[in-house]
């Protein structure tokens, strides 16, 4: 292929004679003057529909999508406070905290007797069972300490 020359009726001289030319060559040049003749039929009032659509469209998706997001990390933290507040009233119940068993048990507020006989019932006989032998196991360890501590001082 032939280099471009000035008689090569897609190029004028003004494409050759600018101080870029060497570095961007006559095509650039060529092509942004065709590409301004093309452009020049148009006003931006030609893309204001085509613009408005878009921005409308995408106003909406963007809205949307942040209504969405908000309100549904709204409701998992919703979730998860509430998750939270009953499984640590919970635990503290099972725990023995004072401060939940005075609240919810033990004091004059929520039918606190209704609630201690509910407790009673839900606690089952085996549960019963197995907390008598573990505080039994307990003892005995406790006693065989003892008895070490006490006759250590024997020897």
């Amino acid at each position: 292929m032939e280099p471009a020359t000035i008689t090569d009726p897609a190029f004028l001289p003004e494409d050759f004679d600018d101080g870029y030319s060497r570095s961007l060559g006559p095509a650039y040049f060529a092509a942004r003057r065709k590409a301004k003749e093309f452009m020049a039929a148009f006003e931006a009032e030609h893309f204001e529909p085509m613009v408005k659509k878009f921005t409308d469209q995408f106003y909406d998706d963007a809205r949307s999508e942040f209504e969405n997001y908000l309100l549904s990390n709204i409701e998992d933290n919703l979730q998860t406070h509430i998750w939270r507040a009953v499984d640590g009233t919970v635990d503290a119940l099972l725990g023995g905290n004072e401060w939940a068993l005075e609240r919810y048990v033990l004091g004059d507020r929520y039918d606190a007797k209704a609630t201690r006989a509910e407790v009673a019932k839900l606690v089952p006989a085996e549960l019963q069972d197995i907390r008598v032998a573990e505080l039994e196991a307990k003892v005995a360890e406790l006693t065989a300490d003892l008895d070490r501590l006490r006759n250590r001082d024997r020897y």
